[in-house]
């Protein structure tokens, strides 16, 4: 199919240890919140909820925000807060957790579905996604053939970051892939020459896709 966007956003989500129904974030200085509504053959409909600019009032944030926390609400001392003064509020609640996301987000329309596939950065932990939207189940359903995701676990991004974070011992990975055998030979010797000298070196690995990886290595 024909890509018809690609969108970078940085976001954070606020994660609470009681709600999973309502997903809420913060994107460009407002925040987002969606709720879930039901659950058809897999499938998951959510409904926007709200979505309002910082600052946010003292009001707005008992009525609305808190509540899809679905936690007690924190002692105000202020009438409204920017977002800085909003995430201390998250960080010292108990049941809270601001967590990082980085969205690479590209578009398709695939069966008349509004298809992403996106590289997603969670709190530095690189996840895979695709997602078929629409209004129609049928289409989905036949999008998720067509792709191969037929009895693939549909988990969003409530359950996924929670996975991250460890919240949920459940795994994250929908697939798992067998490691490529590496062949070493190894010596054991009783000891070193006096003269030899050691070099340290540091190392990590690129993954830009599955069938191979990059290693890089530094000489200090």
């Amino acid at each position: 199919p024909e890509k018809l966007w690609v969108r970078h956003s940085p976001e954070i989500y606020i994660m609470s240890r009681t709600n999973d129904i309502n997903n809420t974030k913060i994107r460009e200085g407002k925040m987002d919140i969606k709720t879930y509504v039901q659950t058809v053959d897999e499938l998951e409909q959510w409904n926007p909820l709200t979505k309002t600019e910082f600052p946010v009032s003292i009001d707005f944030l008992k009525s609305d925000i808190f509540p899809a926390f679905q936690v007690d609400l924190p002692d105000f001392e202020n009438n409204e807060y920017t977002v800085d003064e909003f995430l201390v509020m998250v960080k010292n609640h108990s049941d809270l957790q601001a967590v990082n996301v980085i969205k690479e987000r590209f578009g398709y329309m695939v069966n008349d579905t509004i298809c992403e596939v996106g590289n997603i950065l969670i709190n530095g932990a690189k996840v895979m996604t695709i997602n078929s939207e629409s209004t129609e189940l049928d289409d989905i359903k036949k999008t998720m053939s067509d792709v191969g995701l037929d009895g693939v676990e549909n988990i969003n991004y409530l359950q996924a970051i929670k996975r991250v974070l460890g919240w949920i011992d459940k795994p994250l990975a929908n697939w798992s892939f067998n490691m490529a055998n590496e062949i070493e030979r190894k010596f054991l010797i009783k000891s070193l020459p006096e003269d030899m000298s050691g070099t340290t070196m540091r190392q990590g690995y690129l993954q830009p896709e599955k069938e191979r990886a990059v290693r890089i290595r530094t000489v200090e």
